[in-house]
């Protein structure tokens, strides 16, 4: 069981670092007066943005999580 969790965590780390870096990308790329102008849409496009760059590693956590969610289910069954 230990094993399993700890492949879990690896696989969910190695999702975030590349997220994180991906979002220092995209903060350092910010115009602030576009952003100043129109706020909410600007950071609207930004976040559809963010999440379509990130969509496949949106869905191998989403896959993690239930994978890890069904092995739990085994173990205390």
């Amino acid at each position: 069981m230990a094993d399993k969790i700890n492949k879990y965590l690896d696989t969910i780390d190695e999702l975030r670092d590349q997220i994180d870096t991906d979002s220092e990308e995209i903060l350092s790329k910010i115009d602030v007066d576009e952003m100043i102008a129109n706020p909410v849409e600007y950071l609207k496009a930004l976040g559809r943005l963010f999440f379509e760059a990130h969509t496949d590693e949106l869905e191998e956590s989403i896959k993690a999580g239930e994978k890890k969610a069904k092995a739990v289910l085994v173990e205390i069954n």
